[in-house]
């Protein structure tokens, strides 16, 4: 019974503590993107699959009444990710995968809102795959795109560590609360990817040239 309510602590915990990392994980990204006034270097794959797993949430999340933050965090990223489609239609994108991509989430939000309006459990528990499988795979593209350019300029580091250190919290939480599957598949490979990349990170920016000063 102590060892239940312990993990129940522990796991309320670390839900709290990864919301306030969510709400804020794709601000230094956007801020990144204001003050460079681009998008170069980011890609434009990573963040339509990205879009994609916060829409699939959003079904997942609200159809099998998960905790309020984990719902939230959906709403905010879903919030956070809608200005960052403006950034890549505002800074330029190719103007046919722009509108490919808008469509698709405007579909993956439709089927979304259907299974929570027609409580579908075998539906959301799909969508929770569907989710985690964006989790998964959303990096791949711009870790290819920083091999192709030998360069993580238009990727903010901080993003990166945050959704690093957000992925071992939804980790315990998973496990603390006993979440559906789909919550326990997808955290270790996600360290695993965000480790990867932020290694990416550190690797690019130590072979950068060291401007000298002048005399």
């Amino acid at each position: 019974m102590t060892l239940n309510l312990d993990k129940q602590l522990l796991g309320q915990f670390t839900l709290s503590l990864s919301a306030l990392v969510y709400y804020s994980l794709f601000v230094p990204q956007l801020w990144l993107n204001l003050r460079r006034k681009s998008i170069e270097g980011l890609s434009f794959l990573m963040h339509s699959i990205i879009f994609a797993g916060y829409l699939f949430d959003l079904g997942y999340g609200f159809s099998f009444s998960l905790p309020w933050q984990y719902r939230s965090i959906s709403l905010v990223g879903s919030c956070f990710l809608l200005f960052q489609h403006y950034q890549f239609f505002r800074y330029g994108t190719k103007r046919f995968h722009f509108l490919l991509s808008t469509g698709a989430l405007v579909g993956i939000g439709a089927i979304s809102f259907l299974a929570n309006y027609k409580d579908n459990s075998a539906l959301a528990e799909i969508l929770g795959f569907a989710a985690h499988a964006c989790w998964l795979s959303y990096l791949a593209p711009q870790a290819w795109l920083n091999y192709c350019k030998k360069d993580t300029s238009g990727l903010s580091p901080v993003f990166i560590s945050l959704g690093l250190f957000a992925a071992i919290l939804d980790l315990v939480s998973g496990w603390a609360l006993a979440w559906p599957l789909p919550s326990l598949v997808g955290p270790p490979f996600s360290i695993l990817t965000k480790s990867l990349v932020l290694a990416q990170v550190f690797w690019y920016q130590s072979k950068k040239p060291i401007l000298s000063l002048p005399a």
